[in-house]
């Protein structure tokens, strides 16, 4: 086994959720790159069970210093959320951040240490709702010049770190969804005046 493939295991070994992992990494398996959108890890359509990836950001492994990329298609609106989440956090310099782009590759969103979900802090999350079609999702670390709307001459922080980027999906409900919910509302309330007013 190479030395690539031992770091991996062991990185991958110290997460504990790891033993439920379904998918990883291929940069991370030694099948290739997917360093940028054009190469991006294609995940396939996710369905409403979303995904748990597994992955890592090293210097023994091409590419180190830039973004991991993975491409998503939707069947139909829905909300989705990307978290990212890593071993040590703080007291291992990771710092990850995570970014949304859309099918051309241009940036609609990102986030670093988790917003006002998880407070301050050193994994990443953001959720979008976005609309059926293709997108890629990218990890990596802060100060990375591939998220556009953080460009920096810094090299990246945190990039020797194992993560897990888990997508979740939550569909959006028709128009029609909430037609029967005011019908139902109203309906209630309809009940409630007539009783009062039989009182």
């Amino acid at each position: 086994m190479s030395f690539k493939k031992l770091v991996c295991v062991a990185l991958a070994a110290s997460l504990p959720v790891l033993a439920n992992a379904a998918t990883f990494e291929k940069e991370m398996l030694g099948l290739g790159s997917n360093d940028s959108v054009l190469e991006a890890q294609n995940l396939g359509v996710l369905g409403l069970s979303g995904i748990s990836l597994f992955g890592a950001r090293l210097d023994a492994l091409p590419g180190a210093n830039s973004a991991d990329f993975f491409q998503f298609s939707l069947s139909s609106n829905a909300t989705v959320s990307f978290a990212v989440n890593t071993y040590g956090g703080p007291s291992y310099t990771s710092d990850p951040i995570v970014g949304l782009y859309n099918s051309l590759g241009t940036q609609i969103g990102y986030d670093d240490d988790g917003g006002a979900i998880y407070g301050a802090g050193y994994d990443a999350f953001l959720s979008q709702a976005l609309v059926a079609g293709t997108y890629y999702v990218a990890v990596s670390g802060y100060n990375d010049s591939a998220f556009t709307s953080k460009v920096s001459s810094m090299v990246p922080e945190g990039k020797n770190f194992a993560y897990e980027l888990a997508i979740n999906i939550a569909p959006v409900p028709e128009p029609e969804s909430y037609a029967m919910l005011l019908a139902g509302l109203g309906l209630i309330g309809a009940i409630a005046r007539r009783r009062r007013s039989s009182k």
